[in-house]
């Protein structure tokens, strides 16, 4: 199973990775216009279905004497190296056990063994059960289009299918130390994680965001920040979505066939009874109808 770790000591905000996702689904994405959202407004700039990658700015602690610099983005390494400013990427994160895919009633998401979570829109029934089931509300809905379909990263798994990297991969020079994002097997990804804050000397957070969160997922962090500060919900349950309702699920069977047994007891009570009382009835028609052996 792949996945892909982003390093945010490496990340220099040129946002290199959202022009690479655009660029290459750009046959799938329906931009949001004046002309067709009629009366829907754009979402502010982030995550939506016409935007499957979002970077963001952090501001860092600064020592005693050094001015916040007010953030911009085409000063957006400069302020990295300084150390004003952090950064963090926001897209599907492709978890092992999928809340999505468990409340998909169609199969229009479905997990598969390289790591990517995919959407099939022609299966999709616009039910939109996905959307809560997230717990980090990634599938978007086309709302500006009259028949939407839920858009979000599928880590490129028409590349990655054919052995290549996901585009943001591929794009992302990062700093002097590397690409802030690295392609490999999970569990290769998850030790190289710990290795880097290992050597780090108290560079990162000793947390790998993403290693058991919600079951586990095949997008992980390492940096400064912790799960919160980078806009995550803080304190993430290990459990995966799916896990929390396997327990009912579960007794669905048992509960329909004990459900079966009481109704069909229920109805050979009221047959018997109805059968008992026609019998009595019969009985009181005829009063001069002699007892057997009498």
């Amino acid at each position: 199973m792949k996945a892909i770790l982003f390093d945010a000591a490496r990340c220099i905000g040129c946002r290199s990775c959202e022009d690479a996702c655009a660029d290459h689904n750009k046959e799938r994405i329906r931009l949001w216009s004046k002309d067709k959202s009629g009366g829907f407004r754009k979402p502010p700039d982030g995550l939506s279905s016409d935007k499957w990658i979002h970077i963001t700015f952090h501001p860092l602690p600064l020592p005693a004497g050094v001015s916040r610099k007010e953030f911009d983005w085409s000063d957006a390494q400069e302020l990295a190296d300084e150390g004003q400013y952090m950064y963090t990427r926001h897209a599907c994160m492709h978890c092992v056990d999928p809340g999505c895919v468990s409340a998909c009633i169609s199969g229009a998401l479905q997990k598969n063994e390289r790591g990517s979570v995919t959407y099939d829109s022609n299966k999709c029934i616009g039910c939109r059960y996905c959307m809560v089931a997230c717990p980090f509300g990634i599938p978007k809905c086309e709302w500006h289009e009259s028949l939407p379909c839920i858009r979000k990263c599928t880590m490129c798994d028409d590349l990655v299918s054919v052995g290549k990297k996901p585009a943001c991969v591929e794009a992302c020079p990062g700093n002097n130390d590397g690409p802030a994002l690295l392609f490999n097997e999970r569990d290769s990804i998850i030790l190289e994680a710990k290795k880097r804050i290992e050597n780090s000397g108290g560079l990162y957070n000793p947390a790998v965001f993403g290693e058991k969160e919600v079951g586990g997922t095949c997008v992980l962090y390492i940096s400064r920040l912790t799960s919160g500060e980078m806009g995550f919900i803080s304190g993430m349950s290990e459990r995966s979505i799916p896990d929390y309702s396997k327990f009912s699920l579960s007794t669905v069977p048992y509960l329909a066939g004990g459900l079966g047994l009481f109704l069909g007891g229920l109805y050979w009570f009221f047959k018997r009874r109805d059968e008992v009382q026609k019998a009595e009835r019969l009985e009181k028609g005829n009063p001069g109808r002699m007892k057997d052996g009498q």
